[in-house]
């Protein structure tokens, strides 16, 4: 099991020992590869994302707060990991406000997560970054926008929504080329504190996770449960 070291959430664990097989052996039921892929620039605007994996989630399986997660974007260079979580709004939202989205990191594959970085977004819908490591221990490091304002799009009630950031590895202790395991997920609230309500890989339940190999201008990206994970 991958302890998530939230003895008070609801949700505690998520498994990966498929993922951790597929690395040991080089077998990848689901890997993408960037080669040369293109720095993100955190603007707001997705168009730099295409061409990287996506992984998706059910639309409507843990609402609540500004919207409901339908899909996480991971990928990287030799100096960031980058994010991107997708949301379809609530009907009387019409931006990401009041919301949290971490990504958990277990950094040495041992099952323990020991680092995330925290996106929190105020009430106006802008975004700030920590990473917490180790545990308990909080920087305010790295940066994210969303699309829908004040990011650069005025988005109406309900619509799609995406909210990307970035955070260097050193912050981390990550190192390039270094696999690591990965899993996204949204908060009740805007708040370090705040229960999971949603994940990917494993949705409202919140198994499995990710394998993120970094390297410079390189990242694979391995999900036991598919494309689809929930």
């Amino acid at each position: 099991m991958f302890d998530d070291g939230e003895c008070d959430s609801p949700v505690k664990h998520f498994t990966f020992g498929t993922i951790v097989a597929a690395v040991l052996f080089g077998i990848a039921i689901l890997t993408t590869s960037q080669a040369g892929a293109a720095t993100i620039t955190v603007d707001g605007n997705t168009a730099d994302w295409s061409g990287i994996q996506g992984f998706t989630d059910s639309g409507s399986d843990a609402g609540g707060g500004s919207g409901d997660l339908t899909a996480v974007y991971l990928t990287s260079d030799s100096t960031y990991l980058y994010v991107r979580f997708d949301e379809t709004l609530t009907a009387n939202k019409n931006k990401i406000a009041s919301d949290g989205f971490s990504v958990s990191l277990d950094t040495n594959r041992d099952g323990i997560v020991d680092a995330r970085f925290w996106i929190l977004v105020d009430s106006s819908g802008n975004a700030t970054t920590q990473v917490e490591k180790p545990l308990g221990t909080y920087a305010n490091t790295g940066n994210a926008i969303q699309s829908c304002s004040p990011g650069p799009v005025t988005c109406a009630n309900g619509a799609a929504v995406s909210l990307e950031g970035r955070v260097t590895l050193t912050s981390l202790n990550v190192s390039a080329g270094s696999a690591v395991l990965v899993q996204a997920q949204t908060r009740a609230s805007a708040n370090v504190n705040a229960n999971v309500k949603d994940c990917i890989p494993g949705g409202s339940s919140c198994n499995g996770s990710f394998t993120v190999v970094t390297a410079s201008n390189t990242v694979y990206v391995s999900a036991d449960t598919g494309s689809s994970t929930s």
